[in-house]
Parts: structure tokens; sequence; C-alpha cells
């Protein structure tokens, strides 16, 4: 793949609350990935923390667009998103959620444009014995809209890099959570954790590029102006204690977790909804 194709990996999500705005981010997931009558399906998905949509009216959630062909066009699609539509993750202490785009299909048909994203594949997210080939000081990259910061000319997001600050595989204070050393700062609730290598395949050398999802930021260490260590959600809004760089990731095998949620929903649904469910049209038989 080609790098910037993860410029349309994320969208921006505004949260509506009582008192203000907040923002976050969030990022595509082909989720419950099958094949039906030949054709691969797959439920894509907008994956955030459970604390960015938490007491809000409503969000917003804004994509790249596509003409009804699928063509990127130079125009975006804004959705007012259905905050009763997203799965939450079974268990209540992972700040992990996700939100099958598929209605958000439905209210861009009228304008005869679709949304137009990157969408992460579940064999680009590692399980738990392929998290064993990732190491300390390995370089990562997190994308995001770190204090709501974004292009908002050409709808992109902020890139930024660090490195893996422990292993992904070893569960940090017993939790299937790790540490990066990158700047994280209200906005990046939500951000994908990526580990993008320049390889060579092994039978053809040809080069390629190895984009695998290692895990999504949800926390942060912060010290108070008295000098104290707390970990701390990271806020949606701006206002914030002293970072000292240092983000919590949840790992790639919670993401599984809520893939195997998103998957077992599906599998009992009928053919006519599993393919209105996938945002897609079931091929007509001859």
């Amino acid at each position: 793949m080609n790098i910037s194709e993860l410029n349309y990996s994320t969208v921006r999500i505004t949260s509506q609350l009582k008192n203000g705005i907040s923002t976050g981010t969030g990022f595509i997931i082909r989720f419950a990935e099958q094949n039906r009558d030949g054709q691969y399906l797959s439920v894509p998905s907008i994956v955030t923390n459970k604390h960015v949509i938490e007491g809000a009216i409503e969000i917003t959630v804004r994509f790249h667009a596509a003409d009804i062909n699928g063509k990127r066009i130079n125009s975006h699609c804004e959705f007012t998103a259905p905050i009763d539509s997203f799965f939450m993750h079974p268990d209540p202490n992972v700040d992990l959620c996700a939100m099958p785009i598929a209605s958000l299909y439905m209210l861009a048909e009228k304008d005869n444009i679709k949304p137009y994203y990157y969408g992460i594949r579940l064999q680009q997210i590692p399980t738990n014995e392929q998290l064993h080939n990732y190491f300390p000081a390995e370089d990562i990259i997190v994308i995001g809209y770190p204090n709501g910061i974004w292009d908002e000319v050409n709808n992109f997001p902020i890139f930024r890099t660090g490195t893996l600050a422990t292993s992904p595989a070893v569960e940090y204070k017993g939790q299937k959570e790790f540490l990066i050393d990158c700047a994280i700062y209200p906005g990046s609730s939500g951000s994908p954790v990526l580990s993008v290598k320049q390889l060579f395949h092994k039978e053809t050398f040809e080069p390629f590029t190895s984009v695998k999802l290692l895990g999504v930021v949800y926390a942060t260490y912060q010290h108070t102006v008295q000098g104290d260590l707390i970990i701390k959600n990271i806020p949606t809004n701006i206002n914030t204690p002293i970072p000292n760089h240092l983000g919590l990731v949840l790992n790639s095998t919670r993401i599984h977790e809520l893939n195997k949620l998103i998957t077992d929903y599906y599998a009992d649904v009928s053919d006519e909804d599993i393919y209105f469910a996938l945002g897609t049209k079931k091929k007509k038989k001859d």
C-alpha cells in the first residue's frame, strides 16, 4: 500500500456535550470479514474510545467523499451519527467501542455520494502471538487530531511519530496494554497506533509497505502542577495537566475481542439484513 492512504483511515469525531464541544479520533476497521455467495463482505466500522462518546448529546463525523461508483472526489460528507448504534466492548473496564457505518451510506445515497476511507483489514491486526514480533524502541506512527488540530481544508489528520516504550506482547501492569513514547494530547483519544515497515516479499523480493495496527490510544500519564504522577483518560477538551508524553494503548487483542462481538451479532441475521448492514447490495443470481 501507499502510506498516503492512511490519510483516509481516520475520522474526526466532534461530540456535542451539555457544556460545550469536544473532539476525538476514530478510525475504520473492516470487522466480520467473510465470503457469502463468493462475494467478499465486511462490516466497516468507526473504532474509538468509549469516553469519546460518553455524555454526548450527539456526535458528528466527517469522511472524505466518493462518487456513486466509489471514485474519490474533492469533497467530504459529514454525518450526525446515532450514539445508540455503537457496540461497546463487553468488559466495562476496556475503553473501546465501534459503530458500523452502513447507515451513513444510506444517508449519503440521497446526494449520490459515498463515504471514502481506508479500512484496516483484520489481517493487519496482530494476534497475541504475533505481538511478540514487536519490541521496545521500535518506531510507531500515531494518527489523529491532537488538541483538535487538523487540516480542515483537505480533511486530513495529523501524523505523529514515536517509539514503543514497552513490549505490546507483555501485559503492562497485568493489563492487555502497552506504553508508547509519543506526544499524546486531548483529541488523541481513539488514535490508532501503527507499525509501518518497508519489507521485501520473501519469494519475489519485491518491496512493499507493511502496516500493522498494534493498538488504540486511550489514556496518558500526566503530571499535576504539584508534581504527582497520574494516569488519566485523555480529555477531549484542551484543558489538560502537564503531559509527559507516555501514552497508554489497548493492545490489538482487545480489537479482536470487539471483532468477535460484532461477528457474532451478524452471524444470526438473515441474508437480506446482513447485506444491508454491510453497506452493500447482494449480487443477483443468474
